[in-house]
């Protein structure tokens, strides 16, 4: 039996082959009045794997992630807590048209960020540790909601 990580993925995969394969054949035929259903039917098949895409890469279509991930882009090796809280104000500035992170744990050795939902449902806490040693960051992850 075919063993897949999820059934959306073989959902994907499938449509996707159907998708390449019509659109071969939507070149190999030679008059126009055949070419356009088949090339139709190709892009609804190339649907699946779009929206399959966009969930993976949401900051694409949602700006909350977008400016989250470029926070998290921006933080770097060797950073003070002064220079975290100064790039938090550089990047979520007072009265921008994001708002700013909620730092939910603060310990000597590490600095925790959950992304403000704004008024939204999903995703409800994207987040960021920061690790520090001797008031300096030594390595950073994400951690998707």
């Amino acid at each position: 039996m075919l063993q897949v990580a999820s059934p959306i993925l073989l959902i994907v995969v499938l449509s996707s082959l159907l998708a390449l394969g019509l659109a071969v054949f939507a070149f190999r035929v030679s008059r126009w009045r055949a070419r356009a259903p088949l090339a139709i039917c190709a892009i609804i098949f190339c649907l699946p794997a779009v929206w399959l895409f966009l969930g993976f890469h949401q900051e694409l279509i949602d700006g909350r992630i977008r400016a989250y991930k470029t926070f998290y882009d921006h933080i770097g090796v060797g950073m003070t807590r002064n220079d975290l809280s100064a790039l938090l104000e550089r990047d979520y500035p007072a009265g921008g048209p994001r708002q700013r992170p909620k730092i939910v744990v603060e310990t000597a050795d590490h600095v925790s960020f959950c992304m403000s939902p704004e008024g939204e449902r999903d995703p409800n806490c994207e987040g960021i540790t920061v690790r520090l040693r001797d008031g300096h960051t030594i390595g950073k992850e994400y951690v998707r909601d």
